[in-house]
């Protein structure tokens, strides 16, 4: 089952509200809502180093993909760190399951899940579990 929303997942298992991490980020909670629900996404580089500072998923917490896979029960569904390999780019962290008996990356985007090696040009290169986190149907349609 995917995370409702990873961003507000984590928010809300470490007892942050939207006014907290808009704080912390020096943005208006309006944004935060809006990074939380999709509408818009951090810019890369330095905000969104924020954004996951924030949430306390540091760089350096990362799992590179040449190091190791995810392989347990409870690392079915992980953030995962896509790189363009032309221009080096990196997406805003996603939504992912490795899957052993393929050996393949699929990932959550606005269009459906799609496998990553059927995309060619783009890579997984790191991973990192989302904390299990279970919320009632009633505090996933509220904030």
């Amino acid at each position: 089952m995917l995370p409702v929303s990873w961003l507000r997942i984590l928010r809300k298992k470490q007892g942050l509200t939207m006014s907290e991490i808009a704080e912390r980020l020096g943005i208006s909670v309006q944004m935060v809502y809006q990074y939380e629900k999709g509408i818009r996404t951090p810019k890369q580089g330095e905000r969104w180093n924020a954004v996951l500072d924030s949430l306390n998923l540091y760089q350096n917490d990362w799992i590179p993909c040449d190091v190791a896979l995810p392989s347990d029960v409870n690392e079915d569904w992980v953030l995962v760190q896509i790189k363009e390999r032309d221009s080096g780019s990196l997406w805003i962290p996603k939504v992912g399951e490795f899957q052993q008996h393929t050996n393949s990356w699929w990932i959550e985007t606005d269009d459906g899940i799609w496998n990553v090696a059927n995309y060619h040009g783009f890579d997984v290169i790191a991973w990192h579990v989302i904390p299990s986190f279970d919320l009632s149907i009633e505090e996933r349609n509220h904030d």
